[in-house]
């Protein structure tokens, strides 16, 4: 309810006007995303990519799939962490699961992020 009197005041007047609204109960605050490229991730996918590929800034993955399944089969020890840079696009996802495994280690996290501040879309939907 509260949300919904939240758009009625924002857009009932025709002007917007900028409003910051409270995080639920148990939420953090918002905060602004910060882009930047990155440009020492260890694996990258594209939607043009290949998942034949080495998942290389040059030689990208095509799925997110393919990427967890690489990330899954390095061994961490010694490392001190893993990041996947997605590329915008619109992927396809049929099936993807992530269990407690794909989060890496304490001492060695797994990071999936997009790379750039272009849009990456995941869509599930026929």
């Amino acid at each position: 309810m509260a949300l919904i009197m939240c758009f009625l005041s924002l857009f009932g007047s025709g002007a917007v006007k900028n409003y910051r609204v409270e995080a639920p109960e148990g939420l953090g605050e918002y905060t602004v995303k910060e882009t930047a490229v990155t440009d020492n991730a260890d694996f990258y996918v594209s939607p043009d990519g290949n998942d034949e590929n080495d998942g290389s800034f040059d030689s990208p993955f095509a799925t997110v799939e393919r990427a967890r399944d690489a990330v899954r089969s390095i061994d961490k020890t010694g490392l001190d962490g893993i990041t996947v840079a997605i590329k915008a696009g619109d992927y396809r996802i049929l099936s993807l699961e992530f269990t407690a495994e794909d989060s890496g280690t304490e001492n060695c996290p797994v990071t999936y992020c997009a790379y750039g501040d272009g849009e990456v879309i995941f869509n599930g939907g026929i």
